[in-house]
């Protein structure tokens, strides 16, 4: 599902956060940089429980991709762990994303 994020009134290198489904956001080929399996899998389920007792505190950042979805930059941690939240929950929760106004290249630097 795509997600359509409106830009206006905001200036390049700026952010605006929003609530998105954790699923229809796209997780690239960022964990390139990391190790085989970069995700700490204990870490991602005290997160989802966490998200069900409390809440997202701190959001992850997206930046818009040209066909309306968003990109993961930082957060893949938050980002499973809704992933694994919304598998188990009653109701599914959305994630709390800084959108960051930027292109491919800047969103990687």
């Amino acid at each position: 599902m795509a997600i359509t994020i409106k830009a206006e009134n905001s200036k390049r290198g700026g952010s605006a956060v929003h609530m998105i489904p954790p699923e229809s956001i796209v997780v690239g080929d960022n964990f390139a940089r990391w190790d085989d399996d970069p995700l700490d899998k204990d870490h991602v389920a005290e997160l989802a429980r966490s998200f069900a007792e409390v809440g997202q505190e701190v959001p992850v950042r997206v930046y818009r991709l040209g066909d309306g979805r968003v990109k993961l930059i930082a957060g893949f941690h938050r980002h499973a762990a809704a992933v694994l939240h919304n598998k188990t929950a009653e109701t599914p929760m959305l994630l709390r994303c800084e959108v960051m106004l930027c292109n491919d290249e800047e969103a990687l630097q």
